[in-house]
Formats: structure tokens, C-alpha cells, sequence
């Protein structure tokens, strides 16, 4: 056991908050985890690789675990860690959902998505009317916390500061906390006074919406600014969405994390894939630490089903060649239809350079057993009516139109 403990102890800050050392030796077993999920983690994944045991999908009939009279393990010494630091994947709220999470090692360890509505309440632009957005020369009433009503007026530097302090005050109240997110609200409806027009004009495009990345980032750097002379190691996540998805024309502060919103399964298009790859590794050497892919994966709402499985695990090998280390998958997952998709992702979060074809015929035998064949050649049919159609490529495309 002192031997063991020798060559198996985890010293704190050698891996990120998921990872875990297994080792094991004439029939002991010793795992450690950085934190008590990453044990968990650390069970579930050893149980899958020397075990046969599965959770294809949420609830009993996705869980697969061999009857066995006896269980031997070979030699092991083995260090994991996931490939993405924070790993989600959206519609599996249920208790049998979560579980399911749980044992497949999703975790959100980034904050990022709306949440200016929360940073700048109603009481906040009462007090300070100022920090209202101006829009056709009147300033915007913002009456309830709806992350559509309208952004904060961005442009102003103490619009930052409060954003700053906001965020020094969550570090303070939560020490273990990483991240404080600071997405934009989702709408469109943003400043237009004389200094909001001196950061995005002369206006520049980007897929065909206007570019006020350089509004949105330079609020990010001015939190960030100030943030970092009082919290070390803290970083601030937000959206690259919508009106700001391009990188802004100047370096943005290591400690903001954005999150890159594209429905990458709009892939059937090359064009449209290689523009996305490039978005990606601009937003890599942008001068962030790293950053997030935001999916929209969408099963539900389709018609026939949407499965362009191969194209989103090429996304997440991409985005983490390229320096991403946070993943959000919207998907809502189609039950009966969807198992496959998110299992796999999954499963490449952890380990992007997995084989498909493997996993699928795992995934396959395993979950469907005597309807492999049919379900495969079904959802390989749906995949191939979605990769290979006409027509130009726009986000959730088809998504709850009956003309699909």
C-alpha cells in the first residue's frame, strides 16, 4: 500500500479539475481523482473498458452490463483526462438524464451563455439611466430582467467596471468558482449613441449580419483589465453570437473564454465547413486562453431526422486541434432517434481522436442488438438525405418547417 501511495499520489494542480490516475496491481484496484466526479469518472470509465458495461442512453434500456461469474484486470496505470475542460450537452434534465451524464463524463465547468440581463437588472438603469441602450434616440426602458429586451450600453467604460465588480463579488462569495459569465443578452437590440458608432463604425459584415464584435470585446477586455488585477486565474465566459461570432480586429484578454455559436451540421456544404474551420482558428489565435464550440444539434423539430453525426464529431476534432476546451451541444435529443448522437459525443469530448466506425459498431450491436443492420442502414440513409442536399446553408435549417 506505501508503494502504491508512492508512485500514486496526486499532487494538486497536475491535471485539470476532471482528471484521475487508475492504478492497478495483482488484483487492487487504486484510482484518484482530482475531485470527487473525476473519481466517478474514473469507476464509469474503467467499468466500460474492462467490463463491457454501457449507458447507451438515459434510463434502464439504455444500460448494458454483462453477466460475469468472475472479473480479472490486467496491469494498469493509466492517467485520463478529458480532452475538453467543460463538456455539455443540453435536454437531459430528467433524474435518468443526468445519471446518464454522470456516468458518460459530461460536466459544464464554463460559464457563458446570456447573462447581461442578470449582470444589469431592471434597479440598474433606474439608477443609472445612462447605461440604457439609446435606440432611434430614445433610451431603451428596460422594465424585467429578459434576456431579450436589450444589451447594456457596452460602449461605456463604467458599464464595465459594474460588470467587473459584479464578477469580483461572485469570486469572492464562491473561492472555487472559475469562470462568471458575461454572454450578451439574446437580441440585437444594442446601443446606437455616438460612442457605440465610433467602435463599430465604418460597419464591416460577417455573414452577412453586422460585425460589432469590436463593441462586445472591447467591454470583455475592460472587465477583463480590471478583473485580473484582483483575481488570478479567473476567466469570463460570453458568446461569440450573432452580431459578434468574428474575432474583433485587436487581441482580446486571455481571460475570456467565448463560446463560437455555429450549426455546424450545415457541413453538407465544403464551403461553409472551411469557413467555420477558419473561424475557428482565428478565435485560437485571437489571444484568448482558449475558447468554447456552441452546437446546434437539434433532434427535435425535424421532420426527418437529423443526424449529421459524422460532421459534428469532425467539428469537436477540429475545434480542439484548433484550442477549444469547452463544448455546449443544444440538442434536445429525438428519444428513438438521437441515442447515437449523443453518445458519441460523449464519448469523443473525452478522447476527440477515437475511431468512428468503432464506436458506432459498438453503439450499434450493443443498444439495438438483432436491429443493428436496419437501424444503421436507416440512420445512415437520413444522414446521407441531410449531407447531401441542394440549397444554400443557414442555421437550423428545416428546423419545425413541414416543407423538409
Amino acid at each position: 500500500l506505501r508503494l502504491a501511495a508512492d508512485l500514486f499520489e496526486h499532487k494538486a494542480g497536475e491535471s485539470g479539475p476532471d482528471g484521475c490516475k487508475l492504478l492497478v496491481r495483482e488484483g487492487c484496484i487504486f484510482i484518484v481523482g482530482a475531485t470527487p466526479e473525476a473519481t466517478g469518472y474514473a469507476v464509469a470509465w474503467l467499468l466500460q473498458r474492462e467490463a463491457g458495461v454501457r449507458w447507451y442512453a438515459p434510463g434502464e434500456i439504455g444500460e448494458v452490463i454483462p453477466g460475469r461469474s468472475e472479473w480479472s484486470l490486467p496491469d494498469l496505470n493509466v492517467v485520463r483526462e478529458p480532452a475538453y475542460l467543460s463538456r455539455e450537452i443540453a435536454g437531459l434534465e430528467t433524474p435518468d438524464g443526468r445519471w446518464w451524464a454522470m456516468r458518460n463524463g459530461l460536466r459544464s465547468r464554463l460559464e457563458f451563455s446570456h447573462a447581461l440581463n442578470r449582470v444589469f437588472p431592471p434597479a440598474c438603469f433606474t439608477q443609472h439611466p445612462e447605461w440604457s441602450a439609446a435606440l432611434g434616440g430614445q433610451r431603451l426602458r428596460t422594465t424585467s430582467a429578459d434576456a431579450q429586451q436589450g444589451q447594456p450600453n457596452l460602449a461605456l467604460p463604467e458599464v464595465a467596471e459594474h460588470a467587473a465588480r459584479t464578477a469580483a463579488q461572485a469570486f469572492a462569495r464562491e473561492p472555487d468558482r472559475i469562470s462568471f459569465s458575461l454572454g450578451i443578452n439574446d437580441t440585437v437590440r444594442f446601443d446606437q449613441s455616438e460612442a457605440t458608432r465610433k467602435l463599430v463604425e465604418p460597419l464591416r459584415y460577417f455573414r452577412g449580419k453586422p460585425d460589432y464584435s469590436p463593441l462586445v470585446f472591447t467591454f470583455m477586455n475592460r472587465v477583463a483589465d480590471s478583473l485580473t488585477e484582483t483575481s488570478a486565474n479567473r476567466y469570463l465566459g460570453c458568446l461569440a453570437y450573432f452580431w459578434c461570432e468574428n474575432p474583433p480586429p485587436f487581441p482580446v484578454n486571455r481571460c475570456v473564454v467565448p463560446y463560437v455559436t455555429t450549426d455546424r451540421g450545415q457541413y453538407y456544404d465544403a464551403e461553409y465547413r472551411l469557413a467555420d474551420l477558419d473561424l475557428m482558428s482565428r478565435w485560437g489565435a485571437s489571444g484568448v486562453t482558449t475558447f468554447g464550440l456552441w452546437e446546434y444539434g437539434y433532434g427535435q423539430g425535424f421532420i426527418v431526422p437529423r443526424e449529421p453525426c459524422h460532421a459534428m464529431t469532425d467539428a469537436v476534432r477540429e475545434g480542439w486541434r484548433r484550442g477549444a476546451r469547452g463544448y455546449m451541444a443544444d440538442i434536445g435529443p429525438q428519444r428513438g432517434f438521437d441515442e447515437f448522437k449523443v453518445w458519441i459525443l460523449a464519448r469523443v469530448l473525452w478522447e476527440p481522436e477515437l475511431s468512428y466506425e468503432e464506436l458506432a459498431d459498438d453503439f450499434d450491436r450493443g443498444y439495438y442488438g438483432p436491429a443493428a443492420g436496419p437501424m444503421r442502414r436507416f440512420l445512415e440513409r437520413c444522414e446521407e438525405q441531410w449531407m447531401t442536399q441542394s440549397g444554400p446553408p443557414f442555421w437550423l435549417k428545416y428546423y419545425q418547417q413541414e416543407d423538409q
